[in-house]
């Protein structure tokens, strides 16, 4: 009888146990996709612009092709252009699908440098074309954790750099830093990105994590309006929270923007 209340008692733990890992993967993953989003409206022109100069390329080949007699060259030049065109569109989708594989939804040991290297690759077309320069400095830092996780803080922290470049006609930069780095006496590691923007003000440093709280905004017809979800840095909260981990924001002393720091506890069990 005792040992049948053990059993009972060890299926319900076990099943309890399952059931905080579900809600740990779903919340996982409504971050991720919410990141996407994120990306998605604030990026989204770029792909618009891809279609839309396809779109153009495609046209401009059939109307060499029409005409008497046909323009080859010209219009293997305008297919070549389209074809350069179509696989930017590609990507960005790609980037979308895979930001949600399966194996990323779940915990492992991963290596966080090339999660940010691969998320970094992906955000470097429209990061170029608004004249930002992105420098990353990082470490192999292996830990076991969400790989969707990692990467929505990336995405949102990129993604707000990126907003804050483009607001400041003058040189704009993005750092990207991934080190070590031990806090209260336990190991380990930082990811810190800092840009050329605005930066943050004092007053605002703790309000911009709340939920639908944003200090973005554009001028539009002599009226001010509101610029942003203010989810991004939400979403960055709750993954700070979740894994234990801490979140600071400051000025940057080279750049002179704003230098967002997230450190995450070392897990390699």
């Amino acid at each position: 009888m005792a040992l049948d209340k053990v059993d009972l008692v060890t299926g319900r733990i076990q099943e309890a146990q399952k059931s905080l890992q579900d809600l740990a993967s779903q919340a996982t993953i409504y971050r991720g996709l919410a990141s996407l989003g994120i990306v998605a409206s604030v990026f989204g022109h770029e792909t618009q612009q891809s279609i839309a100069a396809l779109t153009g390329a495609t046209n401009n080949a059939r109307g060499f092709l029409q005409i008497e007699p046909p323009k080859l060259s010209n219009a293997l030049n305008s297919m070549a252009q389209a074809t350069q065109y179509a696989d930017r569109v590609a990507a960005w989708g790609n980037f979308a699908l895979d930001r949600i594989r399966r194996d990323k939804r779940r915990r492992r040991k991963v290596n966080i440098k090339p999660l940010i290297v691969e998320v970094t690759e992906y955000l470097q077309p429209a990061m170029s074309a608004a004249n930002i320069d992105v420098q990353l400095d990082l470490e192999d830092v292996t830990t076991r954790t969400f790989p969707m996780d990692i990467e929505s803080v990336v995405l949102n922290l990129l993604t707000n750099a990126y907003t804050a470049c483009i607001q400041k006609p003058s040189k704009r930069a993005v750092r990207v830093h991934l080190g070590r780095q031990t806090e209260k006496g336990k190991q380990g590691f930082a990811i810190v990105v800092s840009d050329s923007g605005a930066g943050v003000d004092a007053a605002f440093r703790e309000q911009i994590w709340s939920p639908l709280f944003t200090t973005k905004t554009v001028e539009r017809d002599d009226d001010v309006k509101q610029q942003g979800t203010g989810l991004g840095l939400t979403i960055v909260e709750s993954v700070v929270k979740e894994l234990n981990g801490r979140r600071a924001v400051d000025s940057d002393p080279e750049l002179k923007g704003a230098r967002f720091r997230i450190w995450f506890p070392l897990n390699e069990r």
